[in-house]
């Protein structure tokens, strides 16, 4: 169901041009550009699914590989020039090391609009690397069996046994069915596509 057919890559350089190229997962794709000092580059699979990227010269000289690891801080980077910050200025394989760090692997976990703030002010300490709130929902309140996260970097769920879900919603998908988790301050709800599954509650 989430499965992508096609790919869309994205090189954006330093001066901000945009190379925008349709791909097939798992190809090797070649994109002429124009001299730039460095370059970051998206793999977008769709809208439920996180981005994998890489950023150029870090990740490699003339080539690539594209990784889900990388792509949060590659987005992050992103979105710091976007916004009229400097990616040159960020220590990217320190911020890639400090994330994949405190987030156990899974930056998608971290609360990037937090991160996104102290870049754009430029005294990015480790103390701005931090958790979204995490939250664990009593037993019984989701379905048995095994789920695939869609997120990449999520945990596989065996046999009904959850984990802890982080403030806002995470997708799963058992082969029939889409589970979504949504999570906030005040309580959850949980709810399946098609609908066989529902439930809600208040911590």
């Amino acid at each position: 169901m989430f499965g992508a057919s096609s790919v869309l890559l994205k090189a954006v350089d330093a001066e901000d041009r945009s190379y925008d190229v349709e791909c097939v997962p798992g190809t090797e794709v070649c994109i002429t550009v124009e001299r730039s000092s460095f370059f970051i580059i998206l793999a977008h699979y769709g809208s439920e699914i996180p981005c994998a990227g890489a950023v150029l010269p870090w990740d490699g000289d003339e080539e690539a590989y594209l990784s889900f690891t990388r792509g949060f801080c590659s987005e992050l980077l992103l979105d710091l020039q976007a916004a009229g910050g400097s990616p040159e200025q960020v220590n990217y394989p320190v911020l890639l090391e400090k994330t994949m760090e405190i987030s156990a692997g899974n930056p998608g976990r971290l609360d990037r609009q937090r991160l996104l703030a102290a870049l754009m002010l430029g005294n990015l300490v480790s103390r701005d690397i931090v958790l979204l709130p995490e939250y664990t929902l009593p037993a019984g309140s989701l379905p048995g069996g095994s789920w695939l996260p869609v997120e990449p970097l999520g945990e596989l769920v065996s046999d009904g046994v959850w984990g802890r879900f982080r403030q806002g919603r995470t997708l799963y998908f058992n082969g029939e069915y889409t589970l979504a988790v949504c999570c906030d301050s005040k309580g959850w709800t949980a709810y399946s596509d098609p609908a066989w599954f529902f439930s809600s509650g208040c911590w």
